[in-house]
């Protein structure tokens, strides 16, 4: 699918077992087979404070494309997502 709205500010990179968004992954890297303990953070420079950021809940498109990345990945643990990887489109690109 290609949609014209963008979910993300910044730029998915191709990693050897699937694309990466590169701060995502920094800010998680440290939970290598574990449920996540807490949400993601980042920095506001305007406050000068790590904040959780937020979801526009009023917005039915993202709703719906969170919902429907739930619905596939949201039952997988971090070290179980390593084995669906090498799946679909990105098997056999080393």
């Amino acid at each position: 699918m290609v949609f014209e709205t963008r979910l993300l500010d910044e730029t998915l990179e191709a990693w050897r077992y699937g694309p990466v968004v590169p701060s995502i992954y920094r800010e998680f890297a440290h939970f290598p087979s574990e449920p996540f303990d807490r949400p993601a953070m980042v920095f506001d420079p305007i406050s000068e404070n790590w904040i959780v950021p937020r979801v526009d809940h009023s917005d039915d498109f993202v709703r719906d494309i969170l919902a429907r990345i739930r619905k596939v990945h949201g039952n997988l643990t971090p070290g179980r997502h390593f084995f669906t990887h090498p799946c679909g489109a990105w098997a056999g690109r080393n």
